[in-house]
């Protein structure tokens, strides 16, 4: 069974996560009340064969990497939607992953599907360029929109 959110409850979830957090120190809610703004969405396709799956837990350093690595390629980062059955609803959990330019079909380097079929994404795209400019500062493996949130703040 596949389980779906539409655009707008995708953008509504986020909203409703980032107001019970609104009390936290961290920067999570900042960053999810913009992508539910300003995300765009994504569609989960199949990693192509010839792209190696990368060790869970590796997202913002592979993405990066690859991006910096292979060009015609976006570094996304934001959230996926994942279906969990223990509380039987789709869970926004932070990610990152790649496009080819000018294209919304996902390559998630570092998961696989999840229990009830493809995972949904929101994120924002950042440039191969800009990816490199952020990483020369603060270097490789973060989370690049927590570094954008925590310099305009």
């Amino acid at each position: 069974m596949t389980y779906e959110l539409s655009e707008q409850d995708m953008r509504n979830n986020l909203k409703q996560y980032a107001d019970l957090l609104e009390n936290e120190t961290d920067e999570y809610p900042y960053v999810m009340m913009f992508i539910s703004a300003y995300g765009k969405l994504f569609n989960w396709s199949a990693r192509p064969k010839d792209i190696r799956k990368r060790p869970n837990g590796t997202c913002y350093g592979s993405c990066q990497r690859f991006v910096m690595k292979n060009s015609g390629h976006t570094y996304c980062e934001g959230y996926a939607f994942v279906w969990r059955n223990d509380v039987q609803r789709l869970i926004p959990m932070r990610h990152a992953w790649v496009v080819k330019n000018d294209s919304l079909d996902v390559i998630d380097l570092t998961c696989y599907v999840f229990q009830g079929g493809p995972i949904q994404y929101i994120g924002i795209p950042i440039s191969a360029d800009d990816v490199f400019d952020i990483t020369v500062g603060f270097g490789v493996g973060s989370s690049l929109l927590d570094v954008i949130a925590l310099s305009v703040r």
